[in-house]
């Protein structure tokens, strides 16, 4: 039985490279860099352009991606101007890269076009995603693509727009993805959101979003935990917006869809929810603190890599801060296991690091478990580098935490 929420015929992903140069540039110059790059036979197959506009189009096959590969040439035309602002003059062509993203994997095939496409860069400092709209720079490319253990955040797949009525803000804001379906999944929204709420719905949003990549989401209606006793469930979007008025954001009359079906999309709504556009119940619970989203695993994963990677460099700075006796809060998240129950019991918890000696670092429960029993706030133990998924340091030199690069640099620096 198909998934309710899985599309049937992913859109292909496109990558746009801006080239230089008063001549298009050569074909046969991007497939070497493509071999050369990926010491693979391409399997190069090349015809006629399909569109005029193209001055050559060819297609092969690379290891790691989802699909074939397409490519082609045209002049940037009306993108023109857009590239200058972007990266400069004289950029007057294109080189076109597009693939079907896998649909078990479409984060990694995503990488991995990316990693192609900058094989192919030369003098170019970003290329343009229009499925997401993203322009990827060289320097975050090379940071954050490029290497063995780090990898972008699965957003970077896709955009949330959040859509507001000029004429009637009362109305509430649409807040939305654009890119989900190139995944082969649903784009997800909330409609009528107050603005009040807006950053706990994108927040909301782009967790479903991940969290569809590696699970399938129930049947509409169906609930599903997305925090410990918080639920949600999803709606076609045709059966929600079918009777909002045209002047409410994200109604029929609101979506250009130029004639074009309408891409597969879900409403997110508390359970039961008869008549409403978005989850307030959830939203609420989010903008408390009382709610902890789950995550998926491979964002654990990487948090965790990114949090014991800077562990060092962090003892460090609140080594120093405690011994001077500087005013600052340093917290490091560690997952518990509930080791004597039946059940598969696991919870990530806040403590803070109250000292740290030449026997290791000490730190302290801040707060209540939720799921995890034994232990309460005020509760003291030894943590190692092994042990913890991540941390947050506030103090004189702002906030820190391994999702900012160099966000630790000014601590070490006043060391």
């Amino acid at each position: 039985m198909a998934a309710p929420w899985k599309q049937d015929s992913p859109v292909a992903t496109l990558l746009l490279l801006p080239m230089q140069g008063v001549d298009p540039p050569d074909m046969e110059m991007i497939l070497q860099a493509l071999a050369d790059y990926t010491g693979q036979d391409l399997d190069v197959r090349s015809g006629d352009p399909p569109d005029p506009k193209m001055n050559w189009f060819c297609g092969c096959n690379v290891e790691g991606l989802g699909g074939p590969l397409t490519l082609w040439c045209e002049p940037a035309g009306d993108l023109a101007s857009h590239f200058e602002q972007v990266v400069g003059e004289g950029y007057e062509w294109l080189a076109a890269f597009q693939v079907h993203l896998s649909e078990k994997d479409p984060l990694t095939s995503y990488i991995n076009l990316v990693r192609l496409a900058s094989a192919c860069m030369g003098p170019t400092p970003a290329m343009l995603d229009p499925g997401s709209g993203h322009w990827l720079e060289r320097t975050w490319i090379d940071d954050v693509f490029m290497g063995d253990e780090f990898e972008p955040p699965e957003d970077v797949l896709w955009r949330i727009d959040v859509i507001e009525s000029e004429s009637s803000p009362e109305s509430g804001r649409w807040i939305r993805t654009t890119g989900l379906v190139r995944c082969g999944r649903a784009e997800l929204e909330c409609i009528g959101v107050p603005a009040t709420r807006t950053a706990e719905a994108v927040d909301l949003v782009g967790n479903l979003a991940a969290m569809s990549l590696e699970v399938d989401l129930p049947d509409a209606g169906t609930p599903m935990e997305i925090g410990p006793g918080m639920l949600i469930c999803f709606q076609p979007v045709n059966d929600v917006i079918s009777s909002l008025p045209d002047s409410i954001p994200g109604s029929n009359a609101s979506r250009d869809t130029e004639g074009d079906d309408p891409p597969l999309a879900a409403v997110i709504l508390d359970p039961g929810q008869d008549g409403g556009t978005h989850p307030s119940e959830v939203l609420e619970a989010l903008s408390t603190g009382e709610l902890a989203l789950f995550h998926t695993q491979r964002r654990t994963r990487q948090d965790t890599l990114r949090a014991q990677a800077g562990w060092d460099d962090l003892v460090r700075c609140c080594s120093q801060l405690l011994e001077n006796g500087v005013e600052h809060t340093c917290l490091v998240q560690v997952p518990f296991e509930q080791v004597d129950s039946e059940d598969e019991i696991r919870e990530h918890l806040w403590l803070s690091i109250v000292s740290i000696d030449e026997n290791g670092v000490e730190a302290e429960l801040v707060h209540a478990p939720r799921l995890v029993e034994g232990v309460e706030p005020g509760w003291r133990t030894k943590v190692t580098i092994e042990e913890i998924s991540g941390w947050i340091l506030q103090g004189p030199h702002g906030t820190a935490d391994p999702s900012i690069p160099g966000s630790l640099d000014p601590y070490l620096e006043g060391n």
